[in-house]
């Protein structure tokens, strides 16, 4: 079951290891199947096989960070998330993130789905209504740095300033991986401060930086998961 939550936390909650549970429940092994069944068992025997193939789970779940999934297993997630049932999708989402609040989002399932399609997505040239600096403090900065240059277990730091526009509300969520490796850093809903412009996240991968391009991009936590903010940089060096 640790196996299954920590999945369950990776994929942004969408009830990869509850809803495997609950398919096991619902479909008796003695039981026949008629077409819709078989379909759903083989759903089952497919996420099975991504749960064998997951990692065990880091206690220091600040510092884990996890591969972005397989175009094949998208597709398995996807499944899921289409057979579950709204109320499913919220009850999974609360249990992997009970500090922060989904009442923003009305359709569940379409924010399922869109945040499964941002886990393996790339920064792009799109000018976007909020600011992203990179830095390697928790002061500010007036532009990013230069992040080429960097210690294995340097700290960087995302700050997020709405530019006192978006978010209306007090959550955004975030998304922080290597473009190179698919390596995902980060992938979560975070508060915000509302009575401040600037917001910031840091991450550390655990096994330290890597030579290669890193994407961070922010978004409002609605149902479409719209971008606001979005920030890259390109380590070259490890010092």
């Amino acid at each position: 079951m640790e196996k299954y939550l920590y999945i369950l936390f990776l994929v942004v909650g969408f009830g990869l290891g509850y809803l495997v549970a609950d398919f096991k429940q619902i479909i008796p092994s003695s039981a026949p199947l008629d077409k819709h069944a078989k379909s759903t068992s083989m759903v089952v025997n497919d996420l099975q096989a991504i749960v064998a193939s997951v990692p065990s789970p880091i206690t220091n779940s600040a510092a884990s960070s996890i591969k972005t999934l397989s175009e094949q297993q998208r597709e398995q997630v996807s499944k899921i998330i289409e057979h579950a049932s709204e109320q499913q999708i919220d009850e999974y989402l609360n249990k992997a993130f009970p500090k922060q609040d989904f009442t923003a989002i009305q359709n569940k399932k379409l924010f399922a789905q869109r945040a499964l399609e941002e886990l393996s997505s790339h920064n792009d040239q799109q000018t976007l209504s909020g600011r992203l600096v990179l830095g390697r403090t928790p002061v500010m900065p007036q532009i990013s740095e230069d992040l080429s240059q960097i210690h294995s277990n340097q700290s960087i730091f995302a700050h997020f300033d709405t530019l006192g526009k978006f978010p209306a509300d007090e959550q955004i969520f975030i998304r922080w991986l290597n473009r190179d490796t698919g390596e995902v850093l980060m992938f979560t809903p975070r508060k915000i401060t509302q009575d401040v412009s600037q917001n910031w996240v840091s991450a550390v991968p655990p096994t330290g930086w890597q030579i290669g391009i890193y994407d961070v991009k922010v978004y409002q936590m609605h149902d479409q998961l719209k971008p606001i903010a979005q920030a890259s940089y390109r380590i070259v060096e490890i010092l």
